[in-house]
């Protein structure tokens, strides 16, 4: 495993059809990535199908369940972030496990990525190994085209 995929960030991919692309991007297939274990269930029901809607989720189910379930992290590193608000338990998870087994992060959820930088060791382990969306969204347009990324999305 060498990459981990935020669930916002694997759905908005996915649902834009540009999630090889931008794992091409980082040299990395989807059997290399590791996603959260609950991520098919939460598609099935819930937030995100409500959200997204039956037919999206559903084309989601198939592409999650290529990837990956990620590794679990130790308390050692969840201990750090439990209490920490701005952190959801999803993000936790695989922000930790990324700090620990020094994986690559694919993540969308700004609040988050601000409130780890006060968290101690977190900037020093995943320094250089977060990838924010929107820095995919402008290689993806160096890349593909901006009308091609435009359509995608």
């Amino acid at each position: 495993m060498r990459l981990l995929i935020d669930t916002d960030a694997l759905c908005k991919l996915g649902m834009g059809g540009m999630l090889q692309d931008s794992l091409s991007l980082l040299g990395v297939s989807l059997t290399e990535c590791g996603r959260l274990p609950a991520l098919p269930l939460m598609l099935r029901r819930g937030r995100l199908r409500e959200f997204y809607g039956p037919e999206i989720c559903d084309a989601l189910i198939s592409i999650a369940n290529n990837v990956p379930v990620s590794i679990q992290p130790s308390s050692l590193w969840m201990d750090k972030l439990t209490p920490i608000q701005a952190i959801d338990p999803g993000e936790a998870q695989i922000l930790a496990a990324a700090a620990e087994a020094g994986l690559l992060v694919i993540s969308g959820d700004k609040r988050a990525l601000r409130a780890l930088r006060e968290v101690e060791g977190f900037p020093d382990a995943l320094a250089g190994r977060i990838v924010v969306m929107e820095a995919i969204l402008v290689s993806l347009c160096d890349r593909l085209g901006p009308e091609s990324v435009r359509q995608s999305g």
